[in-house]
């Protein structure tokens, strides 16, 4: 509860929209051309973890956006996160990089 709360009052939640379109997971909430929350499942209900030695992969739709996003992976359950290299408009493979229920927020670069 305390993650949904955060969340909250982080995004501009009376723009931002439910989206299943954003990410290959099917759970994305969106701020068109801002700011967009993906959330992937635990591996157990979805892909196997990366500790397997198989990659997780999600496929995201940026198409269409033609922006420059900043993009930060939050591990749910052990609070912790990691930014990683920024991802451009279009569709984009990205290998998940915790084995557990995972948040990834995009905003778009200025």
């Amino acid at each position: 509860m305390g993650e949904a709360s955060r969340w909250a009052t982080t995004l501009d939640l009376r723009r931002a929209i439910p989206r299943r379109d954003v990410a290959s997971s099917g759970y994305g909430l969106a701020e068109p051309r801002r700011e967009s929350l993906v959330s992937i499942p635990a591996c157990g209900s979805s892909a196997p973890s990366i500790n397997d030695s198989e990659a997780r992969p999600v496929t995201l739709n940026l198409n269409g956006t033609g922006e420059s996003f900043s993009a930060k992976w939050i591990d749910v359950e052990a609070h912790r996160a990691i930014r990683v290299e920024p991802l451009h408009g279009r569709g984009r493979l990205v290998t998940v990089p915790f084995p557990c229920a995972t948040l990834l927020h995009l905003k778009t670069r200025p």
